[in-house]
């Protein structure tokens, strides 16, 4: 069963589609769809017969991922919040190009910043949210960690099995930011509903 789908804005590059590649592969329940060409309602139409029920848009500013924003299918409506990135990660610029990631059978959310990230990624993914890693746990585990960048507050960081394991990409998060007001797109793919945000 998909429980999210991860697709890009129409203005896409190689670092957003290689992002969404490292998240997709690894994590339980989620599922990529290639933006190509494709109208943002062809794609919202696809992820609700996947029976996804929310859809992961991350946009871009020159060619880095910028902005990630979340649609309730359900609903046919954006969630308020989006996360602001300042940069991203990628395996390859990490060093870790021998990574060979695979579907995991189980996702956890660790999150002790005391910021409302990991709220938002449990919602969305429906992972559990905990204060730390269960002893003997086997999955993939998705820390939100205090930054201490220069222009950054969190980082969200993907591991194998605990925190040893560098096993995706590190998301730098700016800041948990409100989306209004809200722009209503007419005509949405989702049960018939408007679809409000901004173009994608």
């Amino acid at each position: 069963m998909i429980r999210a789908v991860l697709t890009s804005s129409r203005a896409d590059s190689p670092r957003v589609r290689e992002l969404l590649n490292e998240l997709a592969r690894p994590l339980p329940a989620v599922y990529k769809i290639n933006r190509g060409r494709s109208g943002f309602y062809h794609v919202v139409s696809r992820a609700v017969e996947l029976g996804a029920a929310y859809t992961v848009v991350v946009y871009s500013r020159r060619g880095n991922p910028s902005l990630v924003r979340f649609l309730d299918n359900r609903t046919g409506t954006w969630l308020p919040y989006a996360l602001k990135l300042t940069g991203v990660k990628l395996l390859s610029d990490m060093g870790h190009v021998h990574v060979r990631q695979r579907k995991a059978d189980k996702a956890i959310v660790v999150d002790r910043t005391g910021s409302f990230i990991g709220d938002v990624l449990t919602e969305v993914f429906g992972f559990p949210l905990l204060n730390a890693v269960p002893r003997g746990y086997r999955g993939v585990v998705i820390a939100v960690h205090d930054a201490r960048g220069r222009d950054w507050r969190y980082e969200v960081s993907m591991y194998l099995d605990g925190f040893d394991k560098i096993y995706g990409p590190q998301l730098r998060v700016a800041d948990m930011i409100y989306m209004y007001p809200r722009k209503a797109l007419p005509d949405a793919a989702s049960g018939g509903r408007r679809l409000t945000g901004e173009h994608v």
